[in-house]
């Protein structure tokens, strides 16, 4: 050990930021090791009168240290871990997750429960709790609420809300009385604050927000003194369930700005996780849930597998090929197909493409003789949609009416592919290009920016090419461009 090297710990300057930055001092001081703490303000800090998801920064409240890191201000910050994007910057890493507080939401009130039957006033700043207690009180009215713990006890006390949202972790982490595990409705002890005294309710019908609970160590990649120093205080049972609610909100792409809430929970008695995800609609009248149970082996995946089976319940979503990024829905889904129409702004007559994992798979939707096999076999997958006889598998409705013709591919995408794997069957799409515009999205978060209140999904895997696919018409004696794109006409004797 580096006995002169004093480990920089940055935090930002709220009270339960500082806890939690001198939490993890005390924990490096009692392994030997010397800290300094240095505090920062954030944007998030400073900015109080616009909800979070209205300033349009996802991770507002790590962006501000990770500039300090990777200035050399600091070595390490200490985040909430629900607040950190799933995708950190180049050059900072993860290096531990402390042992987990209680997941729970808590409904901070005045007393009387009353309105929980009528008609109610609710704040939080969250569009996760606001959609959730939308959906489970309609009647009910929710305003933005922003600040430290503090100041929103004290917005509290002096407004006529019937009560707000916290999370249980940090009223407990301030020293607040909170309810342990109590069922809704149940009275708990009572919760007292500088500027408040009032009664808490623990929400135990409402999903946390990935990782709420938690709290992330991160340090510098090149740092292997402060990497090994703070790997000492990793939680491995945290670690991994977080980590799978952490991967179904990168799948899902959702952010602050999303309704989304995942909770993973380690059984030991039967060595398996317990898995629960929910997304909802901004307005909370649509819900998409999940419950899964797997084996402890499998839990890299899960939050993934559990992102498709959202799919499988009729989702639209934007998801990276080899080409552009594409607009896709399950064969069938009549409604699914009117929304990626609506979304592209195209009538009837533009036609999907089906996307399937290999040749094998587009054989069972189109009617292939010797010398397209051969073709496609040299060319899939790739960047080419290809114009095909139609087989009976095929709904009539999703043909060319008069040629009984249907567009497909066969992506050259790792994620697309694992996409496809996972579904079991093929993907109805079309290229995600809107109306007069001259090129493709090919940016999650521009895809997000734009169009997060038409989709259910974005699969962000990095930034795709700008170029559609080629397409060729293999229906007659000779190939036939009828767009040219990503994919290289010379394999079809199409070269200008």
């Amino acid at each position: 050990m580096d006995s002169k090297k004093a480990i920089r710990i940055g935090t930002r300057d709220s009270e339960l930021a500082l806890w939690q930055a001198h939490t993890v001092q005390k924990k490096l001081n009692d392994l030997g090791y010397k800290t300094e703490i240095i505090a920062v303000k954030s944007q998030g800090d400073i900015i109080l009168d616009k909800p979070l998801y209205e300033l349009g920064i996802t991770g507002i409240f790590t962006k501000t240290l990770d500039i300090a890191m990777l200035n050399g201000q600091v070595d390490i910050a200490v985040h909430s871990m629900k607040d950190v994007p799933t995708a950190l910057p180049t050059g900072i890493v993860q290096a531990a997750v402390l042992e987990r507080a209680t997941t729970l939401d808590i409904l901070v009130h005045k007393g009387n429960l009353d309105f929980l039957n009528g008609n109610g006033t609710i704040a939080t700043g969250s569009l996760r709790r606001q959609a959730q207690w939308i959906h489970k009180h309609p009647n009910h009215k929710v305003v933005d609420l922003r600040g430290n713990v503090n100041t929103r006890m004290q917005k509290l006390s002096e407004s006529d809300w019937d009560g707000a949202v916290f999370a249980a972790a940090g009223l407990e982490r301030l020293g607040f009385k909170i309810p342990s595990n109590l069922p809704e409705g149940k009275a708990s002890e009572v919760i007292k604050s500088p500027s408040f005294g009032g009664v808490g309710e623990a929400l135990d019908w409402m999903i946390p927000a990935p990782a709420q609970g938690a709290m992330v160590v991160v340090a510098m990649a090149n740092d292997e003194f402060t990497k090994d120093a703070v790997s000492q205080l990793n939680d491995i049972e945290t670690e991994i369930c977080t980590y799978i609610e952490r991967q179904f909100l990168k799948t899902l792409e959702g952010g602050c700005t999303a309704p989304i809430g995942a909770l993973a929970q380690y059984d030991e008695e039967k060595d398996t996780i317990e898995f629960k995800g929910v997304l909802f609609s901004v307005d909370g009248k649509q819900k998409i849930a999940i419950e899964k149970s797997v084996d402890i082996s499998e839990w890299k995946k899960l939050g993934f597998h559990s992102a498709q089976e959202i799919l499988n319940n009729g989702g639209v979503i934007a998801y990276p090929t080899d080409s552009s990024y594409a607009l896709g829905c399950i064969i069938g889904d009549k409604d699914a197909q009117t929304k990626i129409r609506a979304i592209r702004g195209v009538d009837e007559n533009h036609h999907f493409t089906l996307v399937c994992r290999n040749l094998a798979e587009l054989a069972t939707y189109a009617q292939v003789d010797n010398v397209q096999f051969r073709l496609l076999k040299a060319n899939t997958p790739g960047q080419y949609t290809f114009v095909l006889k139609a087989t009976r598998e095929v709904p009539r409705r999703l043909q060319h009416p008069k040629r009984s013709t249907l567009g497909l591919r066969v992506p050259d995408h790792a994620v697309t592919q694992a996409l496809l794997t996972e579904l079991g069957q093929p993907l109805l799409s079309m290229t995600l290009s809107l109306k007069d515009e001259v090129e493709p999205l090919n940016e999650a978060w521009e895809i997000r920016d734009r169009l997060e209140h038409q989709l259910d999904l974005v699969i962000d895997a990095g930034a795709c090419s700008a170029l559609p696919t080629t397409v060729i018409d293999l229906t007659t004696d000779e190939p036939q461009l009828i767009r040219r794109g990503a994919g290289d006409l010379a394999p079809f004797g199409l070269v200008d």
